[in-house]
């Protein structure tokens, strides 16, 4: 009986994957481009070409695009494989870029597969191009030996260096259900005459929609501290000066060694009142003055805290030219003061919102120059 049991439990755990997949199967797509073509849908893909080497383990080869139209994108999808060799597999994407005019539409029929299919990879990055995504997917220097992995390094190292959220198909989905937040994406440009990619800020989306307006990249890094998100790294360069002969004596660049960021919504009727309160602790990365002694922290605080707040006012502008509420403000007012939220509307009434920025600056060290 003893014996019967053991073999029970053997066959139990030897027994394979619903879902498995031979990966001999499958050609595994690392970056999906869509675009609009015609009106029509347009998936282009990435397929990294592995071959192996006759002297040992495997070696990359040029990777290869394919593109497909469709209706929709599992119609994409399907004349895509059509064109392959084997089954296309989506399970291992590591990037999804959507072009600026397709995502001008709402973003959300182009991901619904995702949600749906179990083998779709949900940890996948999400990006904005300007102009053709198709052509984004295949760029890379020459100094770049894996194309399919350029794109995602660069995003990888802006969410390090605080110049961006991760934001991936996982973590939008709490946007797109949920009202009274929106979200933003990084927005990314081929370089004309060189064959790179440049970072153009943050993509402010409005109900599921690219609003058309993006917060800069040297506005970027504050825009997240505002939220409380902060990477391994965190540098700002701020203006604090406009009466200095050569440019760069007018700037400073600190870094950022502790945050503390807070929101609290404070309605009276219909007149909502935010008030952000973000305290930095900073070491001066850079100050090319080159006239700054211990008497001078306390000016050069205020200062600091000038021009960030300046900095905090045009973001909040722009929040609002998109109507995108990244901040949450209209989650905060759902969940806290539910009887206001429900006599408005908030998609018209979050651009009479009142943003008020409380930044505070404690400079830790001026550097190990001293003079």
């Amino acid at each position: 009986m003893q014996k019967v049991i053991i073999i029970f439990i053997l066959l139990v755990m030897l027994c394979g994957c619903w879902d498995a997949r031979p990966m001999k199967d499958v050609q595994l797509g690392i970056l999906a481009a869509y675009d609009i073509d015609h009106g029509r849908y347009k998936n282009s893909i990435l397929i990294p070409n592995i071959q192996k080497s006759g002297s040992g383990p495997t070696q990359p080869s040029p990777a290869f695009i394919y593109s497909a139209n469709g209706n929709t994108p599992s119609e994409a999808r399907k004349n895509l494989d059509n064109k392959l060799r084997n089954t296309y597999g989506p399970s291992q994407l590591d990037v999804v870029l959507f072009s600026e005019k397709l995502a001008k539409q709402n973003i959300y029929p182009y991901l619904d597969a995702f949600y749906r299919d179990p083998r779709m990879h949900l940890d996948a990055v999400l990006g904005l191009v300007r102009g053709d995504a198709a052509k984004l997917i295949s760029t890379a220097p020459k100094s770049e030996v894996e194309k399919s992995e350029y794109v995602e390094g660069i995003l990888e190292s802006l969410v390090k260096t605080t110049e961006l959220e991760e934001v991936n198909v996982d973590t939008i989905n709490k946007y797109i259900y949920e009202s009274g937040i929106d979200f933003v994406t990084p927005i990314l440009k081929k370089t004309e005459k060189n064959d790179e990619v440049s970072y153009e800020g943050m993509a402010i989306f409005s109900d599921n929609k690219y609003s058309g307006v993006d917060i800069p990249p040297r506005l970027c890094t504050l825009s997240l501290l505002m939220r409380g998100i902060k990477g391994d790294r965190a540098l700002i360069t701020a203006k604090i000066r406009d009466n200095e002969s050569q440019n760069p004596k007018n700037y400073t660049t600190i870094f950022v060694e502790k945050l503390k960021a807070s929101m609290k919504v404070r309605p009276n009727g219909k007149n909502i009142h935010v008030y952000f309160n973000t305290k930095l602790i900073v070491d001066i990365e850079e100050y090319p003055a080159d006239d700054f002694t211990l008497d001078d922290i306390p000016k050069v605080k205020k200062e600091l805290e000038e021009s960030l707040t300046h900095q905090a006012e045009e973001i909040f502008e722009l929040t609002k030219e998109a109507n995108g509420d990244i901040f949450g403000v209209g989650r905060t007012l759902h969940a806290f003061h539910n009887d206001i939220w429900k006599q408005l509307n908030w998609k018209e009434d979050f651009r009479k919102v009142q943003m008020h920025a409380d930044i505070e600056v404690k400079v830790r060290t001026r550097g190990i120059y001293k003079k």
